[in-house]
């Protein structure tokens, strides 16, 4: 059972992934108009930035919990690599653990930011009038879904499940 539901929650990271990878892709194409157009045609893309600020924080809150699905995160491991057997596994249990919590608190925590913002209707006012909530519900919900990716690993770590190693 926690096989399948890491398979569909690994394919529906990587549908967010691939959200993420075109956000950053419409990023790129955006800043070279705004450069063109601001240098070459001295017309600059109203907004740009905005935008340019919005689509990066989707391209990193989707991919945060693809990169802890696929082990892509960094890791220090120069003292756990020493343990083995029972107190090298407890001890990545633990830690494991540890980042699921803190990453739901995080994500407590941006939820209700989020909820404020939205509330308020808080806007950016550039050259063009921007709502901001949006975006804040994009890091909570980035935030959510790397508390749950830790979750499943601390699952399959106590269950000894062997789960998506990254390269397979």
């Amino acid at each position: 059972m926690l096989l399948r539901i890491l398979k569909f929650y690994g394919a529906f990271l990587q549908a967010l992934g691939l959200i993420a990878g075109l956000a950053c892709c419409i990023t790129m194409a955006m800043v070279a108009v705004n450069v063109i157009g601001r240098y070459v045609f001295n017309m600059p893309f109203d907004g740009a930035f905005v935008y340019a600020q919005s689509l990066l924080t989707i391209t990193v809150f989707f991919s945060l919990a693809l990169t802890q699905f696929e082990k892509g995160h960094i890791k220090v491991s120069f003292i756990t690599r020493r343990l083995t057997g029972r107190l090298g596994g407890a001890i990545e249990i633990a830690m494991l653990v540890l980042g699921c919590l803190l990453f739901a608190l995080a994500s407590y925590a941006t939820l209700l930011f989020a909820i404020e913002s939205f509330e308020v209707d808080e806007q950016v006012f550039d050259s063009v009038q921007y709502p901001i909530y949006p975006i804040k519900f994009v890091v909570f919900f980035g935030l959510l879904l790397l508390a749950i990716q830790f979750a499943l690993d601390s699952l399959c770590a106590i269950n000894n499940v062997k789960s998506h190693e990254k390269g397979n």
